[in-house]
């Protein structure tokens, strides 16, 4: 456990809660949710051994379209090229009614704002930092209706949840 507590787990604890049927999580490798979440999951991501491997650059994505009920993108829409393009085909595989989760860091967080004070670079590095208006604005304009957003984590590293439909 960290010294800040285990925000991760609540983050994921989160997602897990809010997914339904047929179910697919980007980016998954070396995720903790790629071995939790219920229903029936497919994997996609570049590295690793997913179900899908494919670059999420790349469209389209090797899937039908509306064919799935749940996509999550848990810290993934900041490391994609052209997240605009990432959403649209978000929405053609999406059911209808279908639900979008997106986690991000957040850039309006004093973590994140020490981190680019430092220029402290991450293992993976983000192409894009996100408050929580600049990615709600993206998402509606992509055609997607928002459930919910939300901050998680502790006071110091909150990340952004959102909810669309």
């Amino acid at each position: 456990m960290s010294l800040f507590g285990d925000q991760g787990q609540k983050r994921y604890d989160k997602i897990i809660e809010h997914t339904v049927g047929r179910t697919l999580h980007l980016g998954s490798e070396g995720s903790y949710l790629k071995n939790h979440l219920k229903g029936n999951a497919t994997n996609l991501d570049v590295t690793g051994n997913p179900n899908i491997k494919h670059d999420l650059n790349v469209f389209p994505w090797p899937i039908e379209g509306k064919a799935y009920d749940t996509i999550i993108a848990g810290d993934v829409i900041e490391h994609v090229e052209r997240p605009y393009d990432f959403l649209l085909e978000c929405k053609r595989i999406l059911r209808r009614r279908g639900k979008l989760i997106i986690t991000t860091q957040n850039a309006t967080s004093l973590a994140q704002i020490l981190n680019s004070k430092m220029g402290e670079e991450s293992e993976s590095p983000h192409l894009y930092c996100w408050n929580e208006s600049q990615l709600k604005l993206l998402v509606i304009r992509a055609g997607y209706k928002i459930v919910e957003t939300g901050l998680i984590g502790s006071f110091w590293n909150r990340n952004i949840m959102l909810r669309a439909i």
